[in-house]
């Protein structure tokens, strides 16, 4: 199974392409090292965690960055609203579907629709588009489901 510190020179690209943008839009200090932000993000991605655990980080993130497991605040409510917009901009089949949603390379998703419900799915085996099949599905059936939990177009 690929890791993201083994990623192709094109999913680099798009990386730091995409913190430039986040530099131009404000979200990052203007002052920051692109460099360091993005092996910092590789990093991150790399982090080993649970199904369960992925989805304490999505229901924190969803109840604006205070744990509903402790009651007590992780992030700001700021750090997850824009945690959440970047989820919006990143991932075409999240927009898709019209869910705040980012996959990783091992067959989980992470799912955030603010102020209702956080969740995680797992399932390893990965499409072309290196996205976890039955997990795409469940998320699909869920935005099928509840167009209620649409989230705004980026």
């Amino acid at each position: 199974m690929p890791s993201y510190l083994t990623l192709s020179q094109d999913h680099d690209n798009k990386a730091r392409g995409l913190a430039h943008w986040l530099r131009a839009n404000e979200v990052v200090d203007a002052k920051a090292n692109l460099g360091e932000l993005v092996d910092l993000f590789y990093q991150l991605c790399s982090v080993e965690t649970t199904c369960q655990g992925l989805a304490a980080i999505a229901a924190t993130l969803a109840n604006a960055g205070t744990s509903p497991l402790t009651a007590k605040s992780a992030v700001s409510k700021a750090v997850a609203t824009q945690t959440v917009q970047i989820l919006n901009v990143t991932d075409k089949w999240a927009q898709s579907i019209h869910l705040a949603a980012k996959s990783s390379l091992s067959g989980a998703i992470l799912v955030v629709v603010p102020g209702v419900l956080g969740l995680a799915v797992y399932s390893p085996r990965l499409s072309p588009q290196m996205k976890s099949v039955a997990g795409t599905k469940f998320c699909e059936a869920i935005a099928t489901t509840f167009p209620s939990l649409a989230q705004p177009s980026a």
